[in-house]
């Protein structure tokens, strides 16, 4: 009774009781800045979501393309390398050209189109059913060259979008749906191929590259619809050539850049060789294809928070001893027996030691690098590793040429690679001890890879001290 007596004497506002509708709560009212962000937040993981739909159904099966239209399976090595380092070097007039059109989104998104007509152009070669690889090879390298032209404008301009203090959360989220995606466009390509193969397998590429194609198209309509702000300098410094090179040398350990090199030498050595050895030697279908390629992904995916784990509680020092020792059997273990069952569980441990290893690779690469100048750096760092992929590929061509693309060839190039391997571990020796990172760096997905699960590009935003 006292409580009803409080409530009823309570002294309102005179406005209340004029207008009771005034005892409801006053609607939220948003500002413009926080209603662009929210909507550039949005276009941000809606672009990620469908580029990653394009990785996975897309460029990942080139090699098998190659394959079904009776290349070679030297030749589908070659295509999973070669256009690789084109596309680096391609990436190298983006700066310029960011300047000469004076907008970082012009350029991304055209760059994005452009990655689109290449799909939609091999689309039409599968459905022509072209029996030539240079054509092929001529639209994986636009391929990649504007998708990794992207790259370092795409890292600045995000940076100046998304705010700090909530970087961390959000790209993390962003992550997992874009993994997620991924996932996705691999697994429908594989059950479209295994579903659709009656006539002519070739012709279903096409829709496959289709299909990878509208995702990129949806991906560009999003970093379309997203802001670029007037005052979107961060600093970065646009560094020459030989200059990226000097100050790499000054802030990274000489030697973490030669066992670095080495590595992608041994490693692509067998790499570009394991999408023929499963499809032309293996027998296996589309969709198992797919499946153990998927299990290297989900290793990679479920491991990388579990490292930087580690990185935090040990250094980073030993988490690279323990990615870059345990690499080194993978290539051997294959080997060891066909059994479709051994194979998938060799992947899955392939995608977590492979985890180990680029997470640590990628703290050490770009620990005590002034923020200024990453962009620059990572941009010499996807033309150094690309050049190393193609010199490993080289040599893993030159030897199965040599002995003839039979079965036991294969498995003479996978042992060889594991040896190869066995040689950098001297090379780790003098790689500097550093503490556990505060944050572990957000990564995106640029290719999806039966060797080592996938190709993964640090979002530069998310590697602040």
């Amino acid at each position: 009774m006292a409580q009803q007596n409080l409530w009823v004497s309570a002294p309102f506002p005179s406005s209340w009781q004029r207008n009771p509708a005034s005892l409801r709560p006053a609607a939220r009212t948003e500002s413009p800045a926080a209603s662009t962000l929210r909507l550039d937040l949005r276009a941000i993981v809606g672009d990620g979501a469908s580029y990653s739909v394009m990785v996975g159904i897309g460029e990942t099966y080139l090699p098998a393309f190659v394959l079904a239209l009776g290349l070679g399976g030297i030749t589908a090595g070659m295509i999973a390398t070669i256009p690789v380092l084109l596309g680096a070097l391609l990436q190298l007039v983006s700066p310029w050209a960011v300047k000469r059109l004076g907008s970082r989104r012009l350029w991304i998104v055209w760059c994005a189109r452009c990655q689109a007509t290449s799909l939609m152009l091999l689309a039409v070669l599968a459905l022509l059913q072209v029996q030539q690889c240079w054509p092929i090879f001529v639209l994986a390298t636009l391929y990649w060259g504007a998708g990794l032209a992207t790259g370092p404008a795409w890292n600045t301009w995000v940076e100046s979008i998304v705010p700090r203090r909530i970087r961390a959360r959000f790209f993390a989220g962003r992550v997992r749906i874009s993994q997620a995606s991924t996932l996705t466009g691999l697994l429908l390509g594989g059950l479209l191929l295994n579903a659709l193969n009656v006539a002519s397998v070739v012709q279903v590429f096409c829709l496959l590259f289709g299909v990878a194609a509208i995702a990129r198209l949806v991906s560009a309509s999003y970093l379309a619809r997203q802001s670029e702000p007037p005052d979107a300098e961060t600093g970065e410094q646009e560094l020459g050539l030989l200059a990226t090179f000097s100050s790499l040398r000054r802030n990274a350990s000489t030697r973490v850049l030669v066992y670095l090199l080495a590595v992608q030498v041994a490693v692509y050595t067998s790499g570009p060789y394991f999408s023929p050895y499963m499809l032309s030697e293996l027998g296996i279908s589309y969709l198992q294809f797919v499946m153990l390629i998927g299990l290297a992904f989900l290793g990679k995916m479920i491991a990388l928070p579990v490292w930087g784990r580690f990185a935090k509680r040990f250094g980073v020092r030993r988490l690279l001893w323990v990615g870059g020792t345990g690499i080194v059997p993978i290539g051997g273990l294959w080997c060891v027996s066909d059994s479709l069952f051994y194979l998938g569980a060799l992947q899955v441990v392939s995608g977590i030691v492979w985890a180990a290893y680029e997470l640590a690779m990628v703290l050490l690469f770009f620990d005590g690098l002034p923020k200024s100048q990453r962009t620059s750096l990572l941009t010499l760092y996807n033309v150094g590793s690309a050049t190393a992929m193609v010199g490993g590929g080289l040599l893993g061509a030159a030897l199965l040429a040599w002995i003839g693309p039979t079965h036991g060839a294969y498995l003479t190039l996978f042992a060889f690679s594991s040896l190869a391997r066995v040689g950098t571990l001297v090379l780790l020796a003098g790689v500097p001890n550093t503490a556990g990172p505060p944050a572990v760096p957000a990564t995106r997905t640029v290719a999806v890879r039966p060797s080592n699960g996938s190709l993964e590009q640090p979002i530069l935003a998310t590697a602040e001290k």
